[in-house]
This record gives C-alpha cells, structure tokens and sequence, in this order.
C-alpha cells in the first residue's frame, strides 16, 4: 500500500517547551507519537530520547524493539535524574494489518467510514487522568494490537493534549467535513486551541493515509 503521511505538533499555553516528539520512518512504515510527562521535570529529554532510541533499535519486531528502547532510557535516567518520563504509541505496518504497541495515554484511531475506531487503551486512572504507566521506568511488557488495514483508511496518532481538549467525538466530527488532510489536521489544531479546557497541553496528530 501506498502511504501518504501528514503531521503537526505544537506548544501549549501550559508548557514552556513541547515536550510531545514524532516518529517518522516511512521507508521502515514505523510511525509514533511521545508525551514527555510533564511533572516531574524532564519530559521533553525523556520523549525525545525514546524515539530516538526506538529508530535505532527498530529490528521489525515492535514490541522488543521499544522494550529495549527504554531499557536504554532507564540506564540514561539512573545516570541523569533531571530525565524525566514519557508515554509512546507507536505503529508498524504490514501488508495488510498494523502492529500497535502503547504505553500512557497517547492515542491511535482509525478513520474508516466516517466513523473513528480507538484502537488504543489509556494507562491512567478514569475521570482524575492520574498516568499509571510510562516510558522511563522499568516494564516487562507493553500493550500490544494487531489490526487488519483497509483501503483509505486514515491511521489517527495524537497525544492527549488533543483528545482531552476536544474529545473523541471532536475528532470524529473534523474528520468527517474534511476530506483534505491539510484541511483537517489543521482543523484538529484549531479547535484544540480555541477549547476551554484549563490545561492547555501540547497537540500533536500524525495522519497516515493507506491508499493501494
């Protein structure tokens, strides 16, 4: 399948910094998105160095590939504690279906149908978000999902910011007026920005589109 690709990240009113980071590797079909957890301190070092390290220990197999990621991440925070944690959602894909690894609270949707498909559970407490698990610490295993892929649809990855500022059913609805990619990642950023939410997080999508 042929991909075409589309992403944006920027800065919240809440953070001096992004502390959200994209992974691109459309050569490898390996697509993330990190959160860098913003308290305590070092989460855009620790989101950062995540996917760094996922692009270089990327061996085909998603799952011990990030396992071994932050493993490196542990050993850089034992030696530097102003490094901090981060959640990853990351996507390989396949010939026909996507390998979906995830830890924390950053999302992976599909756009098919007019209708938005969560692949993804959180790692964090209903109603409070209070993150139970992220990168940074050691862990044994990861959520992991296979999903077979059709023909146009549009793998969504967000962090958070966006899903809390404008939920689920926001999403939907731009995706569904906005045929362009253009238009409608831009469409996302908008509403996530003009939202009334108090805590004004980073917001970052990462649109790929499956077409034959």
């Amino acid at each position: 399948m042929k991909l075409k690709v589309l992403s944006r990240s920027v800065k919240g009113d809440a953070h001096k910094e992004n502390e959200d980071c994209l992974l691109i590797d459309i050569k490898r079909k390996l697509f993330a998105v990190a959160d860098g957890v913003t308290i305590p301190k070092g989460g855009r070092e620790a989101s950062n160095k995540l996917v760094k390290y996922l692009i270089e220990n990327f061996n085909g197999n998603l799952r011990t590939s990030i396992l071994d990621a932050n493993n490196k991440l542990v050993r850089d925070r034992k030696e530097n504690k102003s490094i901090g944690y981060t959640t990853l959602t990351a996507v390989n894909i396949k010939d026909n279906y996507i390998n979906v690894c995830h830890v924390g609270d950053s999302f992976l949707f599909i756009f098919r149908d007019n209708k938005l498909i969560k692949v993804t559970e959180e790692d964090r407490t209903p109603v409070v978000h209070f993150l139970n698990k992220a990168m940074g610490r050691y862990i044994e295993n990861v959520k992991e999902y296979k999903e077979i892929i059709e023909n146009n649809d549009l793998i969504t990855l967000t962090t958070d910011g966006l899903v809390d500022a404008i939920g689920i059913n926001g999403i939907e609805e731009v995706l569904k007026i906005n045929k362009d990619l253009s238009y409608a990642i831009d469409g996302l950023i908008k509403k996530g920005k003009e939202s009334n939410v108090l805590y004004k997080d980073d917001l970052s999508v990462l649109f790929i589109k499956m077409g034959l």
